[in-house]
């Protein structure tokens, strides 16, 4: 338990009190000195001390995640205006991480951002260049001074000293760093050395001009690198740019010629439905860009949106568009949700249909990703949305935006407080935000510990997917056979696409009804029935679509284990 290294019960002193005694398990086989015991099947014993460690490092907002099965990622969290961190608390989960990164290898991931987040530097860094070796993804946010080059040279030289040691590291993204010369160095001889780095994501970098060609050169000499981001020139938005036909016939051209952009974003602009045409008709020759995202207001005539839904079929684009509708003709949107696989809806609803709609989705048992924008939440409001978290369980990830105005800390505080009371039984619920100025600040011990718990439960689905027979992990697959959750756990473990994913989940489900009375403890091998005096055929002789069948008549956990 961390308690112990914090009560002061460190190696020396418990040795001196029992030089001779053999029979007293050695100080660091117990308690918060216990080694990792990570392996490919078995998990490290901090799984099941994960919410001690999170009470302790919840004091400075910070948490231990599951990422995968048995694997863990390191992370901070902003801190709401409802709590506020403990006096020392920087100190001593700095302490507490340093001491992770250092004898755990199961600690894979690390995302820290230091605008948000606080720690000791030194000690920080210290853990991640001296640890074990075993963080294969590295996210690292800088300060705004440090971004300026403001902050003392030492302070942001740290991070790139520290990447030397990072021998299994896969995924590098660097954000609001300040490159100098002594930075390039650094960054030029791991890219150089490195192995294994195959994703290095740079955004908001502000290099020193002397380095740029230094720094783009060590790029060059890697040989491992296969996803190479640099921010501008692979994504593009235009936000409220009152873009209208004119750039819509400008951007069609020139998507025809691109072959670097891989997202558009053109959202809140005047671009009238023919512009919109003429850009999708360019997907036809353009084949890199992923998504293209623009919005449609109103209700344009019928002759100007048959060629819409036309270029559509034609450029076969409906995967890659992302479109928002405001406002529309009802035929309309139902068409385009035939066509489109990312549609969101917006309309002006009254706060008593805002309320009805929230009620009406407790009973709903088709969507599994929901965001609720622009509704006052007043105290009917966040009731009902209370009441949908509560019954609801086929929802799987939730993001609320609070609107802005003179209530907007009232109503986020609100929101907050009934959904750490109703997240509780809530065991489907994976992704939580309370969102105001697109900051998250449903920060709450309670909330972070329900949706850890919940991620753990999803690990465990994954983990049976992967062909493990225990019980437990039989039974969450069971529960989140169906989840977009799980869908979504599977395509990141295996790297599959969304087909690939539920073809590997229908696998699973094969397997689970073929092996269910084996996984419900009534039998330790198959079922093995006398023959029947009738001729009649036996239960061993069903096919797994019968016993398929028969599971939905009974659950897994309906078969108490003696």
């Amino acid at each position: 338990m961390p308690t112990d290294a914090i009560n002061g019960r460190g190696r020396k002193s418990v040795a001196r009190e029992e030089p001779d005694d053999e029979d007293e398990p050695k100080v660091e086989d117990v308690g918060f000195a216990r080694p990792c015991t990570w392996k490919a099947d078995s998990p490290c014993w901090l799984r099941d001390e994960l919410p001690e460690w999170n009470r302790l490092l919840a004091k400075n907002f910070f948490e231990l995640q599951e990422h995968s099965w048995s694997e863990f990622k390191f992370t901070g969290y902003l801190w709401s205006q409802i709590d506020m961190p403990e006096e020392g608390a920087t100190l001593r989960v700095s302490l507490l991480i340093n001491f992770l990164l250092r004898h755990h290898r199961c600690l894979t991931r690390v995302s820290v951002d230091f605008a948000v987040s606080e720690l000791e530097h030194e000690i920080f860094w210290d853990g991640i260049k001296n640890g074990a070796a075993a963080v294969t993804f590295l996210e690292y946010k800088g300060t705004m001074a440090q971004h300026e080059g403001l902050a003392p040279r030492e302070e942001y030289h740290l991070w790139a000293q520290s990447l030397l040691s990072l021998t299994n590291l896969h995924s590098l993204y660097l954000s609001r760093v300040f490159i100098d010369l002594k930075v390039c160095e650094l960054l030029s001889d791991f890219m150089e050395d490195t192995t294994t780095l195959v994703t290095l994501s740079l955004k908001k970098i502000k290099p020193e001009e002397k380095v740029v060609g230094c720094l783009l050169e060590a790029f060059t000499m890697n040989k491992t690198i296969k996803n190479f981001y640099v921010r501008v020139l692979l994504d593009l938005t235009f936000y409220n740019c009152s873009l209208d036909a004119t750039f819509a016939t400008a951007a069609a051209n020139a998507l025809a010629k691109d072959s670097r952009l891989r997202t558009l974003e053109l959202q809140n602009n005047p671009i009238p439905i023919t512009g919109c045409t003429e850009m999708i008709e360019a997907l036809k020759v353009n084949k890199s860009l992923a998504t293209l995202s623009f919005n449609v207001t109103g209700m344009p005539a019928a002759n100007l949106m048959a060629p819409f839904f036309q270029a559509i079929d034609d450029c076969n684009a409906a995967s890659r568009l992302k479109i928002s509708w405001v406002q529309p003709r009802g035929p309309d949107f139902a068409k385009g949700v035939e066509k489109c696989s990312d549609l969101t809806l917006r309309v002006n609803l009254s706060e008593n249909d805002g309320i009805d709609l929230i009620r009406s989705l407790e009973r709903n048992k088709t969507v599994q990703v929901l965001t609720l924008s622009e509704f006052l939440f007043r105290k009917r409001a966040v009731r009902a949305l209370g009441q949908l978290v509560t019954n609801n369980r086929h929802i799987n990830e939730l993001t609320v935006t609070i609107r802005e105005g003179a209530s907007e800390w009232n109503q986020m505080k609100s929101a907050c407080r009934e959904l750490k009371e109703a997240i509780l039984s809530n065991r489907t619920l994976t992704v939580l935000n309370v969102e105001l100025i697109t900051v998250n600040l449903a920060s709450d011990f309670a909330i972070k510990d329900t949706l850890r718990r919940n991620v753990m439960y999803v690990n465990e689905a994954v983990y049976f997917v992967k062909g493990s027979n225990e019980r437990s992990h039989a039974a969450a697959f069971e529960a989140l056979k169906k989840s977009y959750s799980l869908k979504k756990a599977v395509k990141r473990t295996f790297s599959m696409t969304d087909d690939q994913a539920l073809a590997k989940i229908e696998d699973a489900h094969k397997r689970f009804a073929a092996n269910f009375f084996m996984l419900t403890g009534v039998v330790k091998e198959r079922v093995r029935c006398e023959p029947n005096p009738n001729g009649l055929a036996t239960l061993e002789e069903c096919d797994v679509r019968v016993l398929t069948h028969l599971c939905r008549f009974i659950n897994l956990n309906d078969v108490l284990q003696v």
